[in-house]
C-alpha cells in the first residue's frame, strides 16, 4: 500500500492495541504490511482496495525480510513494527484501510 496510507493504518491499529509489521525499502513509495491469513473478499471490496492503491499478495508469495546488515534499497522494518507476536487479522487491516478512506478526502 502507499506509505502515506500505511502511516494511517499503523495509527488505526495502534489505537486498537494491534500492530502490523511493516516492510519498506528505501526510495520506494509503497510499504508491505504483514497480516494473518487471508479471508475471502467481495469483488466490491477488492475494487475499493485497488482504488486505494492496496495490493494483496497471494498466500505463499516469497517476501524478503530484513537482514541484520541492511544495504540501501533493501527492505527494512519501518518504525518499531518488526515481526513480534501474532499478526493482525487481514480483515482488520482491510477495515482500517476502508475506514481511513471513508473519513478522509485524501483517498
Amino acid at each position: 500500500m502507499p506509505s502515506d496510507l500505511a502511516v494511517q493504518v499503523d495509527a488505526f491499529l495502534t489505537v486498537r492495541l494491534m500492530r502490523a509489521p511493516i516492510l519498506r525499502a528505501d526510495g520506494h513509495p509503497e510499504c508491505t504490511l504483514l497480516t494473518g491469513p487471508p479471508t475471502p473478499l467481495r469483488p466490491s471490496t477488492q475494487e475499493e482496495l485497488i482504488r486505494l492503491g492496496v495490493r494483496l499478495v497471494p498466500p505463499g508469495t516469497p517476501l524478503t525480510l530484513p537482514a541484520a546488515q541492511i544495504r540501501t534499497g533493501e527492505p527494512r522494518w519501518w518504525g518499531d513494527t518488526a515481526l513480534k507476536g501474532s499478526l493482525p487479522p487481514q480483515s482488520i487491516v482491510i477495515a482500517a484501510c476502508r475506514s481511513i478512506a471513508d473519513s478522509s478526502k485524501e483517498w
